[in-house]
């Protein structure tokens, strides 16, 4: 019996002389690589980079007849030739915008921007003027157009030319009577989840006639989860837009029938709520506890089996 008990006392210390020396291994090895690491770089400076100041204008009724005043900045390293235009936007899901050369409720004719054509050295800005023009019967509600300016694409060898530029969207509302009204169209998320943060999906729908910002800290959208308030990030939808806004749960509780719900407050009229449901269950640590179990069940069986094969008296020959 004590050769047995000997084997396992020495196959316990090499074990810990092999993981020993693997950590120290592990240990030396970041050691030595954090010590390779070199120190922060100074940001380079790309070629073409140009930014605008503000990013978005929003104008009133009573501001329709104020001129209004963008700035663009040149913060690469070469110099640049700017051209200023108006386009009609266009607004998709993920909040991203298109700038087709026409769209419903586009104000594009009605803008006037002075200068036009600038050129603005390295580190240099210029300020664009804006004044609007409105037609004597414009459709009630919000207008929009984008305000771009653009580097026209160098002479390169090939058919492709690219015009590089950054757009300010301008969102202008007539006088006459608004309808701020925004629904949810979907919330999705998936029905189980094993474990890990839990992704939800709101989309959500704006059927009025301006659009309607979702920020932060007061009027961003929030949802429901078990009592938790789980926020979306800041988004805008814009007029007969529709968007589609991802957020996570990152630490649901790790076994439960979550029920999650996200409403919107609409004045005058109870909120639009939609709910969903998802199935929580931990089926890795729950499996890998069934299967440590089953290993301890097997290795006791095995060893009971063994000890009642060594305490059997040997046969006796016939």
């Amino acid at each position: 019996m004590r050769e047995p008990a000997m084997a396992a006392v020495r196959f316990c210390r090499t074990a810990g002389l092999v993981v020993s020396a693997v950590c120290s291994l592990i240990t030396s090895g970041s050691t030595g690589s954090a010590w390779a690491q070199p120190g922060p770089s100074a940001p380079v400076v790309p070629a073409f980079s140009l930014k605008v100041s503000p990013t978005r204008l929003v104008i009133t009724p009573s501001q329709a007849g104020d001129p209004q005043r963008f700035q663009v900045a040149n913060t690469g390293r070469a110099g640049v030739d700017v051209a200023v235009t108006a386009t009609s936007l266009e607004q998709h899901p993920d909040g991203s915008l298109s700038y087709p050369p026409a769209a419903p409720y586009s104000a594009a004719h009605w803008v006037g921007m002075a200068p036009r054509h600038f050129h603005l050295a390295p580190g240099a800005a210029r300020t664009v003027t804006v004044r609007l023009t409105i037609p004597a019967q414009p459709e009630p509600g919000e207008h929009a157009v984008a305000l771009l300016s653009l580097v026209p694409a160098e002479q390169q060898q090939g058919h492709v030319r690219l015009n590089r530029g950054v757009a300010v969207p301008l969102l202008v509302t007539v006088p006459g009577a608004v309808s701020d009204t925004v629904t949810l169209a979907g919330l999705h998320t998936q029905g189980f989840s094993p474990g890990g943060p839990i992704t939800l999906t709101a989309v959500v729908k704006d059927s009025g006639t301006v659009h309607h910002d979702f920020f932060a800290p007061d009027h961003n959208l929030l949802a429901d989860a078990e009592g938790h308030a789980i926020a979306f990030p800041d988004f805008t939808v814009l007029r007969g837009s529709t968007r589609a806004v991802t957020t996570q749960w990152a630490d649901p509780p790790p076994a439960c029938i979550c029920h999650i719900t996200v409403a919107i407050t609409r004045k005058g009229l109870p909120p639009h709520a939609l709910q969903a449901t998802v199935v929580r269950f931990p089926v890795y640590p729950v499996g890998g506890l069934i299967a440590a179990l089953a290993t301890l069940y097997l290795m006791w069986r095995f060893m009971a089996s063994r000890f009642t094969l060594q305490r059997r008296p040997p046969r006796r020959p016939a």
